[in-house]
């Protein structure tokens, strides 16, 4: 798919998300980060069938790092600069941001929105299919460059019910 397709079609969604909100940012906002959990949800299985080293990240340096150069890379065909802010939080600087590629003006109207809130989404959404539990936020966006904070928070353990035996 080019990638001006790509953009176009993530403005008619945010514009449909608006209108079904009655223009609030706010809601549009939670909209594309659930929009974007769902989506990272079932590509983490993608990715990790595509690329089995990735289930041994052993530390969170190494997750951001895969996230930047590999993730976002396979799925947004741009890579990321990371910035570690503490041992748990960091940021992901997009070299480019497809979903705006040079096309899209914010007005003042909707200085709240964040428009690229689906890619932090999807970001939470992946790290939460394989047991991390993650805040996401769009930092920076249009026109600036996207900048998405993530914050670990912990690591989630399944508890299986006991078995029936």
């Amino acid at each position: 798919m080019s990638s001006e397709l790509f953009s176009l079609m993530h403005g008619a969604l945010v514009v449909e998300i608006l209108r079904d909100t009655r223009g609030d940012p706010e809601q549009t906002n939670k909209a594309l980060d659930q929009i974007g959990f769902n989506m990272g949800v079932k590509l983490a299985d993608d990715f990790l069938a595509k690329i089995p080293k990735a289930s041994k990240c052993s530390d969170i340096a190494q997750t951001a790092e895969l996230i930047a150069k590999q993730a976002l890379k396979s799925y947004l065909d741009t890579p990321a600069t990371v910035s570690f802010q503490s041992a748990t939080v960091f940021t992901l600087e997009l070299e480019s941001n497809p979903l705006i590629n040079g096309f899209v003006e914010i007005p003042p109207e909707f200085s709240g929105l964040k428009y690229s809130t689906i890619a932090a989404g999807a970001i939470r959404g992946a790290l939460n299919a394989v047991n991390l539990d993650v805040e996401t936020e769009v930092i920076a966006d249009t026109p600036d460059p996207t900048v998405i904070k993530c914050t670990f928070k912990n690591i989630i353990h399944e508890i299986l019910p006991p078995s029936e035996d």
